[in-house]
């Protein structure tokens, strides 16, 4: 609902999707998008990208509107104003590997393919999360930014967080703070209340990451996969055999060295006719 409502809002022209998978988003997208707008959506496995185009075209979407490109997002990228005439993006989402967030987008940087006012949508930016890329946002002073809370795909106990970044170029020195106004409380936001507060922003991820702490300490004591409990019983009494084997060992052990020590006590000592004389 996030991504459809922000395409709604802002009417792009040209959408650039980094992640096809199976089409999904691609067709969220698809459906808000206006008439003269064109969707180019990225996939670099071959599988997905087949199951991805039969799912768009049977959904009524041909290639004047969402074109689908094949291949690594870094070797994409750097192609994309020759091989498909693309000028600037108005609208971008990230939904691939999320290592690759930062990287692909100094690379619509570095090609100068995004414009003032482009929007950039980053999903999963809190699990599993994508803190360099977010780190970057934060401090180049090129974006304002938000976080739009969610939660995990099929997992609504997990909570989540989509990047909504702004494009505004670099109009003042990163030295002094932004002028934009950022929005705090919106009422126009029904679900999501946007998350402009880095301290806030910070106690999720440390709370996520307690979260996954939990589960890490969580049935420690679990049999491994493939090895059944009655393996782990039996290693645990052959331990216990050793040890009375070993304790039974010492006691005699301990015996031989009395015997030894009395003898010797006997030997030294002189017997009774010594005396006598």
């Amino acid at each position: 609902k996030i991504l459809e409502r922000l395409i709604s809002e802002t009417v792009p022209l040209t959408v650039l999707e980094l992640g096809t998978y199976c089409g999904y988003s691609a067709l969220r997208m698809a459906r808000n998008l206006s008439l003269s707008a064109r969707l180019y959506t990225v996939e670099m496995d071959k599988g997905n990208a087949a199951v991805a185009e039969k799912i768009i075209r049977l959904a009524g979407f041909d290639e004047d509107t969402v074109e689908q490109i094949i291949g690594p997002t870094d070797e994409v990228i750097p192609q994309l104003r020759e091989s498909f005439g693309v000028d600037k993006f108005d609208f971008v989402f990230m939904n691939h590997w999320k290592r690759c967030y930062l990287r692909d987008l100094q690379l619509l940087e570095d090609y100068d393919l995004l414009q003032e006012g482009s929007i950039v949508v980053a999903d999963n930016v809190i699990f599993t999360g994508a803190p360099h890329f977010m780190q970057y946002a934060k401090s180049c002073g090129k974006y304002s930014w938000k976080i739009h809370r969610t939660h995990l795909e099929y997992f609504r106990h997990i909570r989540d967080g989509m990047a909504e970044l702004t494009y505004i170029g670099l109009k003042m020195s990163t030295l002094f703070p932004s002028l934009f106004p950022r929005v705090t409380e919106s009422l126009w936001f029904n679900l999501d209340r946007p998350c402009v507060d880095e301290n806030e922003l910070q106690q999720q991820e440390n709370q996520h990451q307690a979260w996954l702490q939990s589960i890490a300490e969580k049935n420690n004591t679990l049999v491994p996969i493939g090895k059944p409990a009655s393996e782990n019983y039996d290693d645990e009494e052959e331990e216990d055999d050793e040890d009375d084997e070993d304790s039974e060992e010492d006691s005699e052990e301990d015996e031989d060295m009395q015997d030894m020590d009395e003898m010797n006590d006997y030997n030294e000592s002189p017997d009774d006719g010594e005396i006598n004389e």
